[in-house]
């Protein structure tokens, strides 16, 4: 007969001792992986929401004070753009500048939901660039995916920024004070103009280069394409923008 079958009270004690020493070791031996579930993606924007030709409202201008403004009222006609546009079935957005710069951005609690960078640390998007900013090295970046995450004792935002460079190689990373440069595709490499998927764990980023654990909400995402350092014009593409709890 099989002793640990019986009921707990005749159990002997040596052996129900055994058995819970067995048990515990079993559960703490089990990998945390399989003990918990993986967290659902969180998708910040995929932009199949918005209607054809308009601008994606849900994203802001961020001014210089803080202060949240539409698209609609921050654009500057003529010399940048952001719309949503349509291929093979797949929408998306598009920026494009001419001697100008544009930013727009969506904030953690606001605009999307609170991004926890413990449960999520993982930022994926899907972008291409059809035109990079010529000669452009660190004054100008064509396309960028900047995340902000904390602020200096004067205010000032600390930025992961991953840059689509026209010049630089994948892989440099570049100091600009508060906002440390990631270059993760570069106009130098043949697919340029195609589309490409990129995956950073953010908060694995923000530890390297900031020395700091990454706050775990709150953070901001923006959008980045500029030309106005070199007098040129850039058009890049974004879509399809999560938040993952592991690499896919």
């Amino acid at each position: 007969m099989n002793l640990l079958s019986r009921s707990p009270g005749r159990l002997p004690t040596a052996l129900a001792g055994c058995a819970f020493l067995a048990v515990s070791i079993a559960v703490s031996t089990v990998p945390v992986a399989a003990q918990t579930s993986p967290v659902a993606p969180t998708l910040v924007d995929d932009f199949e929401s918005y209607d054809l030709g308009t601008r994606p409202e849900a994203w802001k201008y961020i001014t210089m004070s803080r202060d949240a403004v539409a698209l609609s009222v921050a654009i500057e006609k003529g010399r940048e753009d952001v719309r949503v546009r349509q291929e093979d079935g797949n929408q998306f957005v598009r920026l494009t500048t001419r001697n100008d710069a544009l930013r727009i951005t969506q904030r953690g609690a606001a605009e999307f939901d609170d991004w926890n960078a413990d449960k999520r640390p993982y930022l994926q998007w899907r972008w291409r660039a059809l035109h990079l900013p010529q000669g452009a090295e660190k004054q100008d970046t064509g396309a960028a995916v900047l995340v902000t995450f904390d602020s200096d004792w004067l205010g000032r935002p600390k930025n992961i920024k991953y840059a689509y460079s026209t010049e630089y190689p994948v892989g440099k990373t570049i100091d600009e004070g508060n906002t440390h440069v990631i270059v993760v595709a570069s106009g130098q490499e043949d697919d340029t103009g195609e589309w490409k998927t990129e995956t950073r764990n953010v908060a694995e980023d923000i530890e390297n280069h900031f020395g700091q654990s990454p706050p775990y909400e709150s953070l901001a995402i923006t959008l980045w394409s500029d030309s106005d350092e070199v007098h040129d014009r850039s058009k890049a593409d974004f879509e399809n923008i999560r938040l993952l709890s592991e690499r896919l």
